[in-house]
Order: C-alpha cells, then sequence, then structure tokens
C-alpha cells in the first residue's frame, strides 16, 4: 500500500465496495515478547488514511506484517462489513432498505439482539406491504401462505426465525453468531421477493408500453 494507490473497500455512505484512494500513509513498528524475553515478536504497522472516489468519505486501512512468522493481517476503521449489502437491495421499498441496512450494520457489530428484533420487523414489513394489517403474527403468516406469497416451507423457517427473536425479547436469552446469521438469511430470502416485485412491474410496465407503442402505428 502506497500513497497513490486504489484500494477497494465498502464506503459507509455509497453503502457498497468502491475504490479508495490512498492520501497519506503512516508507519511505526512495534515488538512484543513474553516476562522472560524467550521469544520476540516484531510487527510493522502501516496506517493508510484512504477516501472513496465516488463521495470521497474517509477511511482507515491498517496492515500488520509479523517478523519472524511473516503473518500479514488486514482490518479497517470503520470496520469492513461482515454481510455485504445485495445488490436487490436498492429495489426495495425505502423504508424496508433503510431497516435492511441498519440490520446488516448490527450483524458487522455483533449487535446480535438488535439484528434478530430487527429481522421480526422486517418480516412485519413485508406482510404489511404484501397483505396489510390484517391481525397477530400468526394470522398475516396465514393468510401469506393462503394468497400464495409464502410456501408451506417458507412459513416453516419465518417461524423458526422469529422463535429466535422471541427467546432474545422475552426470555432474554442471547442469540449467537449462527443464530442471527440463520435468521438474517431467511429474512433475505422473504424480503428478497419484494425486489423481485419490483422487477416484475417493471417488465409490465415495459411490455404494456410497447404493446400501446405498436398499436398506434399506422397499418403497412
Amino acid at each position: 500500500m502506497k500513497i497513490g494507490d486504489k484500494i477497494p473497500l465498502h464506503c459507509e455512505r455509497c453503502k457498497k465496495s468502491t475504490e479508495h484512494a490512498v492520501l497519506y500513509i503512516d508507519q511505526r513498528d512495534e515488538t512484543q515478547s513474553d516476562e522472560s524475553g524467550q521469544w520476540l515478536l516484531e510487527h510493522t504497522l502501516t496506517r493508510g488514511f484512504t477516501e472513496c472516489v465516488v463521495c470521497s468519505w474517509p477511511k482507515v486501512r491498517i496492515h500488520v506484517f509479523t517478523l519472524p512468522t511473516e503473518q500479514e493481517s488486514y482490518r479497517s476503521i470503520p470496520r469492513e462489513p461482515e454481510r455485504p449489502v445485495p445488490a436487490w437491495a436498492k429495489r426495495l421499498p425505502t423504508d424496508v432498505q433503510q431497516l435492511l441496512l441498519e440490520v446488516y450494520g448490527a450483524f458487522t457489530d455483533k449487535r446480535y439482539w438488535l439484528v434478530v428484533m430487527g429481522c421480526r420487523t422486517l418480516v412485519d414489513m413485508f406482510a404489511l406491504e404484501r397483505i396489510g394489517d390484517v391481525g397477530g403474527f400468526a394470522q398475516k403468516l396465514e393468510k401469506l401462505q393462503n394468497e400464495g406469497y409464502l410456501s408451506s416451507h417458507d412459513k416453516l423457517l419465518i417461524k423458526q426465525a422469529v422463535e429466535v427473536g422471541h427467546g432474545a425479547t422475552h426470555r432474554r436469552e442471547a442469540p449467537s453468531e449462527r443464530e442471527c446469521l440463520a435468521v438474517l438469511e431467511i429474512t433475505e430470502h422473504l424480503i428478497h421477493k419484494l425486489a423481485l416485485a419490483s422487477h416484475a412491474e417493471t417488465l409490465n410496465l415495459a411490455a404494456a408500453t410497447k404493446a400501446k407503442t405498436a398499436s398506434r402505428k399506422p397499418p403497412r
């Protein structure tokens, strides 16, 4: 890493991976040893101060090289997301998209309580978009299945995911990283349907426009 380099990093403002230009570099050496001095490690820390080439949002990239093991490691401030935001998220309704981004941020920060509670809210928002406010959660799932928005397998997965959220909220059971990842993947599968619906509406509108244009052409 040197001044002028461009490296791909996640931009917190753009909400995606973008090129970041390295503007300034700071380097220092550190040593690490046990109390008896039996072993010694030498670390070279290189900090690259960067900014997004799209929006100029700043980020620090840190490279650590260790001798004699010759191990390398990288980290960023702010941290790189544990789970990248899918490209289809931009086609979601604005409020759903914003909450999904906050859930991803909570997952990266290991705030697992917020992840499962946010996912439960996303499921409620999906139901509201598709069938409106029809009562309790069980009723919503039943109506979603009856109207073809969920398969029986989808319904079972969502009930399992929501149960993790119930445990976190009502029984104060801290969810694990593995549970959070499972809940997040199930929720993604569900709300992806909203993004697909947006695609379908775009295609239907395009088809209707073409048909209308064709009907206006004079016969040859």
